[in-house]
C-alpha cells in the first residue's frame, strides 16, 4: 500500500481511506479489548507510522485523532511510551524528560539502539505519505489546535459497554494535557486557586513587556518574546468556546452519524439508495472527486484549516456539551477554568482578542445565563458568615425575581473573524449529588472576577504603538462595561461592594497617578479618565445605598481623588455626580421633582404651552430605561415602599451597631444641651395614620468656622435651570427635554420653620446647628435591596456622555459616621419617641449609611451622600492647575443656583392657602469657607478668584432665611472690603456686576460699613475708560444710595486704600462725595444707559432734598447739569433729562421755597433750550430730534400750568436789553417760542432780542454752557417701530406727521394756555377739562336729549369752520325766567362752542347785549354752562310799571321824624316832633281850624273832578308828541349775527378764514366721534398687593386690603374718586359698582391717570374675579407691592400685556426697594430705575411719574401711535375737508342772516 500510494493512484487513495475507516471502527468498537492491551504493539506501530513527522499534514492529523482514540481506550494501561508520544505531539515544546532522557516525537517513533553491535534492530518507521503541501507557519499552534479539537470531538467516540465510561476519555486526555502542556503554556499557573475561598488581594501595576514586530499571514503584527504566547492564546480561545454561544456548521455530505465515510464504503452502504438518485447527481459527485489530485483526497474532509479548527460541526454538538458539563462538574474544573481566565486577563494587548472573549464569557455569566457554579450554596446555620449568607439569600431572591427580565436580553457576540453563534448553550443539565458541591454563589464569582479583571488595567500601556494602545483601551472599556452593569443591575453583598470599590480605587490610582502632560499626554489615561472617574463615583454612591461602607474606604477615596485633582475629567464627572445628587437631594429631602417644580406649575405661561400641546400621556412622559448609567430614582410608581421592620437578631453591616449607639448617644446629648428650639413638620400629600416613626435632619445655620470645616448648615440654597440628569433607582435614560413624572400627592414636601426668636438669628459659637424634627411617611421614598439594585428590563445599559456643564460643590473633609450622627439629632424641644426600643427605631428609620437598615434613597442617605461627595475632592483651593480651579468654581456657582432653585420652590402655596416657611432649607452658605479662601489665592488663580467673588455676591444678595452670625459677617465684610479696594480691575468689575443694590435691600447687620467702599469702587470703575466694565451696574449702585445719607446720618467708613485720597476720605461727608460723583457722571459718563441712570439719580436726589427741606446748595448744580443735558446730541439721554424736569414740576412749591426764582428759571431753561434746538430739529430727518422738541414743549406746558399766573407775568431781563423799561414778560417769551415752533425758527432772525437765548440764562447759579461729555453708545440702536417701507401710503403718512409734529404740538400748547391758563382746575374739579355742553342743550327749538339731526334744522344755530383748524358753533338762546329782586339783562344771549385740537370749550355771551343801566352780574355767577340768572326786557318793564303804580310814601314826614331823633337841637319844642302838626294859631279854636281844613279839601276835590271831566272830553284834549317805543328783535339768530359783525367776521377780508359747514347726518356722526375723543393724555395702571406667603394668582387677586404702608402708598398715588359720579377718565371701570366703588385718580391739565387697584375691586364671585383679571391684566404697566419673602415672578399674573412691572419691596429701615422688569422692546424710562431705593415720602410721586413715563415708553414703540392732540387734529382735518361748504359771499351772508330759512315755512311762522 505504501508503494502504491507513492504512485498517486486514485484507487489506492480510496483504499487507504477505507483502511483508515476500518481501523477507526476497530478502535471505537473494541475499547474494552484495547484497554487490556489487545494488539498493543501492532496498533502502536501503525500509529507511529501515521504520526511520523515526515508524513503529510493530513496523515499526521489523522494519526493524532486515531492516537487519541487509542490512548482513551488504554487509559491507565498505557506504558510510558504512549505518555511520551502524547507529550510530544505538539512540536517546538521542550523535550519531555523520561527515564531514557529527553524525548522527542522522532526519537520515540524511531528510537536509536543502545547496543551498536546488536544484530536485531527494529525496522525503521518511514513516512506513509511524504508531505508535499504547504506547511503551516506556526506548527505549534496548528497541532495544539488539532489536539484540543480532537480531544473534544473524540471524547464520546468509544463504544463502551458501561456508558458511565463515556466521560472518562476526555477526563483522561485532559489530565494528560494539563500534566504535559499546561506548565509550558502557563508558567505562572496556580493550582491553589479556589473560587470557594478566594484570595482577593488587589493586584498591582505590571511593567509592560517588550513588543516585537512579526509577520503573520502577510501582515505585520506585534508580539511579545514569550515563546508560547500564541499557544497560550489558542488554549484560552479553545476553553472559551465551551462557555460562549457556539455556531455549528452543517455536517459534511459524506458523513453518516457524524463519521466521514470513504468512497469505497459509501458505494457499498448506499447501493440501494443510489438507484433512487439521479444519474446527473452521481456524475457530478464523481467529477468533484476527480478534481482533487492530492494523495489523500478523501482525507481532505478532515483537513483542519484555520477556520475549521475554530468551527464546530453539527455532528459534534453532543461532544461539546459533554465537555462543557465536565468542565463544570467539579470544583477542580471550576477552579481550573477561573485560573485560566485569570491568566487570560494577564495577556498583553497584542493578544487582546482572547481577553475580549473571556470578557464576553464573564458578561454572559454575570448578566445573562449564570452557570451552575454561580448558584447560591446551601446556607449552613453553623456558618460564621451569617450576615453574608443572609445577604446572599436576599440576592438569590432578587436574582430569581429578575429571571424573567434577564431572559429577555438579546445578546450576540462574535467568535473568530467571520463566524458567530446563533444558538444558546443548552441548559438544564442534570447534576448528580457530587456536582452540587460546586455551587460557589454569585458573590464569590463577582469578587474573583473583580480581582482578576483588574489586571487588564494594571498593565503599563504602550503609547508608542497606537494599535496596541487601541486594543488595550478596548479591552479596558469592555471590562468597565461589565463593572457598570454590575453596579446598576446586580445585587451585591457588602464584601462584593467593598471589593468593587477597592478594585476601582486601585485602578484609578494606578492609571491616573501621573498628571496629564500637555506636551506628551498619556493617551491611555486620557481616554479612560472620564469613564473611570464616573464609574468610581457612581459605584461609591450605589454601594452606600446598599451596604455600609467603612470610614477607612471613604478616607482612601478622599486620598485618591484629592491627589488626582489635576485631571479636568475628574472635576467634570464630579460635577455631573453632584448634579445628580442634587436632584436626589431635592426629591428625598425636600420632596421636590426638579423637572416638575411648584413654581413651574404656578406659571400660567407654562400651562398655556402645555394646553397648546395637548394632554401628555403618562407613558409618553416616562423616560426610556436602560440607556443611561447614572444615579437614579424610580419613577413615581416605584419610589415608595413600606418600611421593613428588621429582626432584632439580625446584625447589620460592620460598624452599624457602633453608628447606632453613637446616634442614640448624640440624641441624648442634644436633648440635654438645647431646649429652646422647636420645629414644626408639615407634609404634603396623604400620610398613613400608622406613621409614628421620626427621623431628624439637620437644619441650616450660618457658617461660623470660616477657615476650617464647614458647619453643618446642611441645607440653605439658590437658582439655576434644573439639570436633565435625574436620579433613578435603575439605569433609566433621562433624555434632554423629557420630564420625570411623579404624582403630586406622592411627593413629600418637607417645609421649614423660620427662627422667631432673636437668639436664633445670632447664634452662639458653641451652638452651630439648628435642628428640625422630621416625620417620615409610612411609605417613604426608599428602595430596598431589590429595587435599588434591580436590573432594567429593556435593553443594555450604556453610559451617557455629559455635554452640558454641571454643578460642583465643596467640603474640606470626608463626613464619617460620627458626622452622620449630626444629621440624625432629635430636636431638643420635641417630645421623646414612642416607647419602642430606641435602637430598634433608629435601625428601622435610618438608612444603612446612617447605621440603620433601610436601603435606597432616603432623607438621610441623600443628605449624607450629597455632603460626602461634595467634599470628596478635599480642599478645592489646593488644586494646582488654575484652569481646573476656575472650572471647579464655575461648577460651584451652577450648583449653588440649583440649591437656590430648590429653596425658591419650598413652601409654595396652592390656591388661596398662604405658604408656610419650610422646615428644611438648602445649605446656601455652605460654600462660604472655600469662597473666602479662594479670594486669598495668588494671581495665577485669578479666574477662580473671580468665580469665587461672583458666587459670594450671588450668595449674599439673596434673601437670608437665617441671618448670618457675627463671625460670618466679619469674614464676609473683610473679603468684600478687600475686593472693593483692590487694584485689580477685573475683581472690581465682577463685584460691581454681581453685587446689586439688592444687598442694601437685605439690610444685613452692619452693611452700612461697606457703603463707602461701594461708592469708592463704583467711582474708580466709572473713572476708567473701559466700556466693557459694568458701568451701568456701578451707576445703579450709586443711584440706589442717594437717599441713604438722610436716613443714616452717621455711616462708618472702612479704611481706604492708598492713592485714592482724591476720591474719598474717612472724615468727608459721604453725601457730598456721592453727589459730586453723580454730578460728574451725569456730565461725563460715556455709556448711554449709565448716563440715563445718573440723570435719574440726580432727579431723585433733588426730590429727596426738597422733601426733606435740607436746603442743600448742590440742588442748583443738579438742576444745572440736568438743564445742559437737554441739548445733548444723544436724544435718549436728553429725553431722560426732560422727564426729570417734568418730575420736578410737581415739586415747584418746594423749589420756590428753596429759591424764589428757581421755578421760573426752569421755565426759562426750557424756553431757551427749545429755541436752541428748534433750527436743527425742524430740518432733521431723525424722528428722535422732533420727539425731543415735543417732549420739551409738553414739559413747558406742565410747568406753565403748575405755576401761578403771577410767576409767568414777571418781567425777564436779558443780557441784550440793558433798558429795563423794555423787559418782556415770561409769558411773552413762551408765546414767542411757540409762535416760532408753528411758523419756523427763522421768524425772528432779525430781532434776536425778541427771543430768549441760552446766553440770557447765564447767572451765578446757572451756567448754560457747562461742558458735558459725549455719549458713546456701545449698543446698536434698534428701531422699535416696524418697517413700513413696503407700504407707500403708510410711509408717506408717517413722514407727513413727522414734519407737522412740532407745529401741531405748539398750536395745541397755545390753545391750551388760552383756554386753561389761570383757571384750572375749574369748580367741577380736575377731572373736568373740556366743556360738556353741546348744541342741543337749552335749545328752545330742539326737543332731543342728545345731539341729533334735529339740531341742524333749528334757526338759532350755525356751524362755521375757522382758519381750517377749529369748528365754531354760534347758538342764540332765549333768556331764562328772572327771579324777583334781580336786575334784568338781554332777552336773548349767544353761546359759542369751540372745537379745536386742545379740546372743546363753551362761552356764554349773556352780558354782551344786556341794558346799559343794568348792573353787571357778579363774576361768580359766570359759568361755561347756560345760567339761570338772565332777565328779559318784558319782565323788566312790568316790574318798573308796578313800581310806579305803588302808593308813594311821605318822604318828608319820615325825614322830619328822623331829623328830630338824630338832631334834637332842631326841635322847636322839646317834646314835639318835627313831623307832628303844629298847634292852632293864637286866637283860633280847634273847631274853627277843623272847619277851615274841611273847606279847603272840599274845594280841592271839586277842582280835581272838574279837571278829570274836562280831560275826558276830546274837544278839550291837546295831542302831544311822544317818542317811539323800542322794538324787540324777533329773529332767532339776531344776536349771533350781531356778534359776528362786531368781531369783523362778516367782512370781505375775513371771508377766507370763515366758512359755513354742510349740515348732514355724516357731520353729526363725526361731531359725536370728535366729542368722544380724549382731550388729555390718559394712562391706566394696575396695582397689586402681595401679602406674606402668597404665591399664586388666586390668593393675590382675592386680597381686599393691605398693610398700612400699602394703603398710604395707594393714597399717595392719587385722590380717591367715586366711580359712580366720576366724570373723568375711567380706564374701562364701570359706574355700576361691578369693578369697585372707588379708585385712585390723578390728573393735571395734560394727563389723566386711573389706577386699577386690585384691593379696591370686588372678587366675591367668578364673574367679578374675571372682570378684575381682565382690567388688571390688560394694563401695560403693573405696580406690584410685595410683602412676601420671595421675589415676585412675572409669570404669577400671566398676561400678554404687562410690558412693565414696577415691584416695590418694603425694607426694614422704612425705605423701599424697587425692581423694574420690562420687555426688551421697551426703551429706557425714569425717574426710578431697577434697584432704586427711596424713602416713604418720595415713593408715591416717583412711582406715579415712573408709571406715566413707562406707559409713554410702551406706547412709543407701537406702530403709528398718535397722541391725543394729533388724533384730534386728524379728526378735525377730516371733518373740515369733507364738510366745509364753499359758497359765494352773498350765499354766505344769507346763511349768516338766516341759518335755517326753511324753518318758518315748515312751522307756518312769518
Amino acid at each position: 500500500m505504501e508503494n502504491s500510494l507513492k504512485q498517486k493512484g486514485k484507487s489506492h487513495r480510496e483504499e487507504l481511506d477505507s483502511i483508515f475507516f476500518l481501523f477507526e471502527k476497530i478502535l471505537q468498537l473494541l475499547p474494552e479489548r484495547i484497554y487490556y492491551r489487545w494488539q498493543f504493539h501492532s496498533i502502536g506501530s501503525i500509529l507511529k507510522k501515521l504520526l511520523h513527522t515526515g508524513n503529510s499534514m493530513k496523515i499526521r492529523c489523522e494519526g493524532i485523532r486515531l492516537f487519541l482514540l487509542w490512548i482513551q481506550a488504554l487509559q491507565n494501561n498505557c506504558c510510558e511510551e504512549q505518555f511520551l508520544i502524547f507529550a510530544c505531539l505538539v512540536p517546538d515544546f521542550p523535550a519531555t524528560i523520561s527515564s531514557k532522557g529527553p524525548c522527542t516525537l522522532d526519537v520515540l517513533i524511531n528510537p536509536s539502539s543502545n547496543l551498536p553491535d546488536a544484530k536485531i534492530v527494529p525496522e525503521e518507521i518511514t513516512p506513509l505519505l511524504p508531505a508535499t503541501e504547504k506547511i503551516p507557519e506556526d506548527q505549534t499552534c496548528f497541532f495544539l489546535q488539532v489536539i484540543l479539537k480532537y480531544m473534544v470531538t473524540q471524547a464520546a467516540s468509544l463504544e463502551w459497554r458501561n456508558k458511565e465510561n463515556q466521560e472518562t476519555g476526555f477526563k483522561f486526555l485532559f489530565a494528560l494535557f494539563r500534566e504535559y502542556y499546561l506548565p509550558h503554556l502557563f508558567p505562572s499557573f496556580s493550582r491553589v486557586t479556589n473560587l470557594y475561598k478566594p484570595t482577593l488581594d488587589v493586584p498591582h501595576l505590571r511593567a509592560k513587556p517588550v513588543y516585537v514586530s512579526v509577520v503573520r499571514n502577510s501582515e505585520h503584527v506585534y508580539s511579545t518574546r514569550d515563546q508560547y504566547m500564541e499557544a497560550r492564546v489558542c488554549f484560552i480561545k479553545w476553553l472559551v468556546t465551551f462557555f460562549l454561544e457556539k455556531k455549528y456548521i452543517p455536517a459534511n455530505l459524506n458523513t453518516k452519524n457524524g463519521e466521514v465515510l470513504p468512497k469505497l464504503i459509501q458505494t457499498v452502504t448506499t447501493g440501494s439508495a443510489s438507484q433512487e438518485k439521479n444519474t446527473e447527481s452521481e456524475t457530478d459527485g464523481q467529477l468533484e472527486q476527480e478534481k482533487c489530485h492530492s494523495n489523500s483526497s478523501t482525507l481532505s474532509d478532515r483537513r483542519l484549516s484555520n477556520s475549521s479548527l475554530c468551527s464546530i460541526e453539527e455532528g459534534h454538538r453532543n461532544e461539546y456539551d459533554l465537555v462543557q458539563q465536565i468542565l463544570l462538574s467539579s470544583r477542580d474544573y471550576v477552579n481550573f477554568v477561573n485560573e485560566v481566565f485569570y491568566q487570560a486577563f494577564l495577556l498583553p494587548p497584542c493578544d487582546a482578542s482572547a481577553v475580549r472573549k473571556v470578557t464576553k464569557v464573564y458578561r454572559k455569566w454575570i448578566l445573562l445565563d449564570k452557570p451552575s457554579f454561580m448558584e447560591e450554596p446551601e446556607v449552613k446555620e453553623s456558618s460564621s458568615n451569617t450576615v453574608e449568607n443572609c445577604e446572599g439569600l436576599i440576592a438569590t431572591e432578587v436574582d430569581s425575581k429578575q429571571g424573567s427580565e434577564n431572559s429577555r436580553h438579546k445578546r450576540s457576540s462574535s467568535w473568530g473573524r467571520s463566524y458567530s453563534f446563533t444558538k444558546a448553550v443548552n441548559k438544564g443539565s442534570v447534576f448528580d449529588a457530587e456536582n452540587r458541591d460546586i455551587k460557589a454563589g454569585v458573590q464569590a464569582t463577582l469578587q474573583v472576577f473583580l480581582t482578576n479583571s483588574a489586571n487588564v488595567f494594571l498593565l503599563e500601556p504602550c503609547p508608542d504603538i497606537p494599535k496596541l494602545l487601541a486594543d488595550h483601551l478596548e479591552v479596558c472599556r469592555s471590562v468597565l462595561h461589565i463593572y457598570r452593569r454590575m453596579i446598576m443591575e446586580i445585587p451585591m453583598n457588602q464584601k462584593t461592594w467593598e471589593q468593587m470599590l477597592k478594585v476601582l480605587l486601585r485602578i484609578t490610582e494606578t492609571v491616573m497617578r501621573k498628571p496629564r502632560d500637555n506636551s506628551n499626554g498619556d493617551n491611555f489615561a486620557n481616554c479612560l479618565s472620564g469613564v473611570l472617574f464616573r464609574t468610581l463615583m457612581v459605584a461609591w454612591i450605589r454601594a452606600n445605598l446598599c451596604v455600609f461602607i467603612s470610614r477607612e474606604l471613604w478616607d482612601e477615596l478622599l486620598s485618591v481623588l484629592s491627589s488626582l485633582t489635576a485631571w479636568e475629567e475628574l472635576i467634570i464627572e464630579w460635577a455631573n455626580i453632584m448634579d445628580s445628587l442634587t436632584v436626589a437631594l431635592a426629591k428625598a429631602v425636600y420632596g421636590l421633582d426638579m423637572n416638575n417644580l411648584p413654581l413651574d406649575k404656578l406659571s400660567e405661561q407654562k400651562e398655556k404651552k402645555q394646553r397648546g400641546r395637548g394632554f401628555i400621556q403618562e407613558s409618553q412622559r416616562v423616560p426610556s430605561s436602560g440607556k443611561t448609567f447614572n444615579l437614579s430614582l424610580r419613577t413615581c410608581t416605584d419610589i415608595q415602599e413600606p418600611m421593613r421592620l428588621r429582626s432584632a437578631t439580625t446584625s447589620g453591616a460592620p460598624g452599624v451597631e457602633k453608628a447606632r449607639n453613637n446616634v442614640l448617644q448624640k440624641t441624648t446629648d442634644v436633648e440635654e444641651a438645647q431646649q429652646g428650639e422647636n420645629a414644626s413638620v408639615t407634609e404634603a400629600g396623604s400620610c398613613s395614620p400608622e406613621t409614628d416613626q421620626e427621623q431628624q435632619l439637620l437644619r441650616s445655620s450660618s457658617t461660623s468656622d470660616i477657615a476650617g470645616q464647614f458647619s453643618s448648615d446642611l441645607f440653605q440654597g439658590q437658582r439655576r435651570d434644573s439639570s436633565q440628569c435625574t436620579i433613578q433607582s435603575y439605569p433609566a435614560a433621562v433624555q434632554e427635554g423629557k420630564e420625570l413624572t411623579k404624582k403630586e400627592n406622592e411627593a413629600p414636601v418637607i417645609l421649614i420653620r423660620r427662627s422667631s426668636s432673636p437668639a436664633d438669628l445670632d447664634c452662639r459659637p458653641e451652638i452651630q446647628y439648628s435642628h428640625a424634627r422630621v416625620r417620615l411617611k409610612d411609605k417613604s421614598e426608599s428602595m430596598n435591596s431589590e429595587t435599588s439594585n434591580g436590573c432594567a428590563s429593556d435593553g443594555e445599559s450604556c453610559w451617557q456622555t455629559f455635554e452640558e456643564e454641571h454643578d460642583t460643590a465643596p467640603m474640606d473633609g470626608i463626613t464619617d459616621p460620627d458626622v452622620t450622627r449630626q444629621w440624625l439629632q432629635l430636636s431638643p424641644s420635641d417630645p421623646p419617641p414612642t416607647l419602642a426600643d430606641s435602637s430598634e427605631c433608629l435601625t428601622d428609620d435610618c438608612s444603612i449609611i446612617a447605621g440603620g437598615g433601610l436601603t435606597g434613597w432616603h432623607q438621610d442617605s441623600a443628605a449624607v451622600l450629597w455632603r460626602r461627595i461634595l467634599g470628596i475632592l478635599g480642599d478645592v483651593n489646593n488644586i494646582s492647575c488654575p484652569k481646573i480651579h476656575a472650572k471647579l468654581f464655575g461648577y460651584l456657582h451652577e450648583l449653588w443656583h440649583k440649591l437656590a432653585k430648590i429653596r425658591d420652590n419650598l413652601g409654595i402655596s396652592f390656591g388661596s392657602i398662604s405658604s408656610r416657611p419650610p422646615v428644611l432649607i438648602p445649605p446656601l452658605r455652605m460654600f462660604a469657607s472655600w469662597l473666602f479662601k479662594a479670594t486669598t489665592l495668588p494671581n495665577e488663580f485669578k479666574e477662580g478668584k473671580l468665580q469665587a467673588y461672583r458666587l459670594i455676591c450671588d450668595m449674599m444678595t439673596r434673601r437670608q432665611d437665617v441671618l448670618p452670625n457675627s463671625d460670618f459677617l466679619i469674614h464676609f465684610y473683610h473679603v468684600m472690603h478687600k475686593g472693593l479696594i483692590t487694584e485689580d480691575q477685573d475683581i472690581l468689575n465682577i463685584i460691581i456686576r454681581n453685587c446689586s443694590p439688592h444687598f442694601f435691600f437685605l439690610g444685613l447687620p452692619g452693611f452700612t460699613m461697606l457703603v463707602g467702599d461701594f461708592i469708592t469702587a463704583a467711582a474708580r470703575l466709572l473713572n476708567s475708560d473701559s466700556m466693557e466694565a459694568p458701568r451701568v451696574e456701578a451707576q445703579i449702585i450709586l443711584g440706589s444710595l442717594v437717599c441713604f445719607p438722610n436716613v443714616y446720618k452717621q455711616m462708618p467708613l472702612l479704611q481706604s486704600i492708598s492713592g485714592t485720597a482724591d476720591i474719598i476720605s474717612g472724615d468727608e461727608d459721604i453725601k457730598y462725595y456721592l453727589i459730586n460723583l453723580l454730578l460728574s457722571n451725569a456730565r461725563n459718563e460715556p455709556s448711554e444707559t449709565a448716563r440715563c441712570i445718573a440723570i435719574c439719580s440726580l432727579a431723585v436726589w433733588v426730590c429727596e432734598e426738597l422733601v426733606q427741606c435740607t436746603n442743600h446748595h448742590q440742588v442748583k448744580d443738579a438742576i444745572n447739569v440736568i438743564g445742559v443735558t437737554l441739548k445733548l446730541h444723544n436724544k435718549v439721554v436728553a429725553q431722560v433729562a426732560c422727564d426729570a424736569f417734568q418730575l420736578l414740576a410737581s415739586y415747584w412749591e418746594k423749589l420756590q421755597a428753596y429759591e424764589v426764582h428757581l421755578a421760573t428759571k426752569v421755565i426759562e431753561i426750557l424756553v431757551a433750550t427749545i429755541m436752541f434746538l428748534l433750527p436743527s430739529a425742524e430740518h432733521s430727518s431723525m424722528e428722535a430730534d422732533k420727539k425731543l422738541i415735543v417732549s420739551l414743549l409738553l414739559c413747558l406746558l406742565d410747568w406753565c400750568m403748575a405755576l401761578p399766573m403771577r410767576f409767568l407775568l414777571e418781567p425777564i431781563s436779558t443780557s441784550v436789553l440793558d433798558d429795563h423799561s423794555q423787559e418782556s414778560l415770561l409769558l411773552d417769551y413762551i408765546y414767542r417760542v411757540l409762535h416760532c415752533c408753528v411758523y419756523g425758527s427763522n421768524l425772528y432772525t432779525q430781532q434776536s432780542h425778541y427771543l430768549l437765548s441760552l446766553a440770557d440764562l447765564s447767572s451765578a447759579d446757572y451756567d448754560p454752557f457747562l461742558v458735558v461729555g459725549i455719549v458713546k453708545n456701545s449698543e446698536v440702536t434698534q428701531s422699535h417701530s416696524p418697517d413700513f417701507s413696503n407700504l407707500l401710503t403708510v410711509a408717506e403718512e408717517k413722514k407727513r406727521r413727522s414734519l407737522e409734529l412740532i407745529p401741531l404740538t405748539a398750536r395745541m400748547l397755545m390753545t391750551h394756555l388760552v383756554n386753561h391758563l389761570g383757571h384750572y382746575p375749574l369748580s367741577g374739579g380736575p377731572a373736568i377739562l373740556h366743556s360738556l355742553v353741546s348744541e342741543h342743550h337749552d335749545n328752545f327749538y330742539v326737543d332731543s336729549a342728545e345731539l341729533s339731526s334735529e339740531v341742524f334744522k333749528s334757526p338759532n344755530l350755525q356751524l362755521f369752520v375757522f382758519n381750517d383748524t377749529a369748528l365754531i358753533s354760534y347758538l342764540q338762546l332765549p333768556a331764562e325766567s328772572i327771579p324777583s329782586g334781580q336786575e334784568a339783562v338781554a332777552a336773548s344771549h349767544v353761546r359759542i362752542i369751540v372745537r379745536d385740537i386742545s379740546g372743546k370749550y363753551s362761552w356764554d355771551g349773556r352780558i354782551l347785549y344786556g341794558p346799559l343801566d343794568a348792573q353787571v352780574i357778579s363774576h361768580t355767577k359766570i359759568s361755561v354752562v347756560p345760567s339761570d340768572d338772565q332777565f328779559g326786557e318784558d319782565e323788566t318793564a312790568f316790574m318798573l310799571q308796578s313800581h310806579l303804580t305803588e302808593v308813594e310814601e311821605d318822604v318828608l314826614d319820615q325825614l322830619l321824624e328822623n331829623l328830630g331823633e338824630t338832631s334834637p337841637e332842631c326841635l322847636l319844642h322839646q317834646h314835639q316832633k318835627l313831623n307832628e302838626p303844629a298847634p292852632p294859631p293864637f286866637g283860633m279854636s280847634c273847631e274853627q281850624e277843623k272847619n277851615i281844613i274841611e273847606a279847603i279839601l272840599r274845594q280841592n276835590t271839586q277842582e280835581e273832578n272838574h279837571v278829570q271831566r274836562w280831560s275826558r272830553d276830546p274837544t278839550m284834549k291837546v295831542l302831544s308828541q311822544q317818542k317811539p317805543c323800542p322794538q324787540e328783535p324777533q329773529a332767532p339768530f339776531y344776536f349771533c349775527r350781531l356778534l359776528l359783525n362786531d368781531l369783523g367776521m362778516n367782512s370781505w377780508d375775513r371771508r377766507k378764514s370763515l366758512h359755513v359747514m354742510k349740515k348732514n347726518s355724516k357731520l353729526l356722526r363725526e361731531l359725536k366721534n370728535l366729542d368722544s375723543r380724549q382731550c388729555r393724555e390718559t394712562h391706566k395702571i394696575a396695582v397689586f398687593y402681595i401679602a406674606e406667603g402668597q404665591e399664586d394668582k388666586c390668593s393675590i387677586l382675592t386680597n381686599t386690603g393691605g398693610s398700612q404702608a400699602y394703603e398710604d402708598f395707594v393714597a399717595g398715588l392719587g385722590w380717591e374718586v367715586d366711580l359712580s359720579t366720576h366724570c373723568g377718565f375711567m380706564g374701562g371701570l364701570q359706574r355700576n359698582g361691578s369693578t369697585g366703588q372707588s379708585a385712585p385718580y390723578y390728573a393735571t391739565s395734560t394727563v389723566e391717570v386711573i389706577f386699577h387697584v386690585s384691593t379696591r375691586m370686588p372678587s366675591d364671585s367668578d364673574d367679578s374675579l374675571t372682570k378684575k383679571i381682565r382690567h388688571l391684566g390688560n394694563d401695560e404697566v403693573h405696580i406690584v407691592w410685595s410683602e412676601h419673602t420671595r421675589d415676585y415672578r412675572k409669570g404669577i399674573i400671566a398676561t400678554d400685556f404687562g410690558d412693565v412691572l414696577i415691584i416695590i419691596y418694603p425694607m426694614k429701615n422704612h425705605m423701599f426697594y424697587t425692581q423694574i422688569m420690562k420687555k426688551p422692546k421697551v426703551p429706557f424710562f425714569g425717574p426710578l430705575f431697577d434697584g432704586a431705593i427711596v424713602t416713604r415720602k418720595l415713593l408715591p410721586s416717583l412711582v406715579r411719574a415712573t408709571c406715566i413715563n413707562a406707559s409713554r415708553a410702551v406706547k412709543s414703540v407701537l406702530p403709528l401711535y398718535q397722541s391725543f392732540y394729533d388724533e384730534r387734529a386728524l379728526y378735525l382735518e377730516a371733518i373740515i375737508q369733507n364738510h366745509r361748504e364753499v359758497m359765494t359771499f352773498e350765499d354766505f351772508a344769507a346763511q349768516v342772516f338766516s341759518p335755517s330759512p326753511n324753518y318758518y315755512s315748515l312751522t307756518g311762522m312769518d
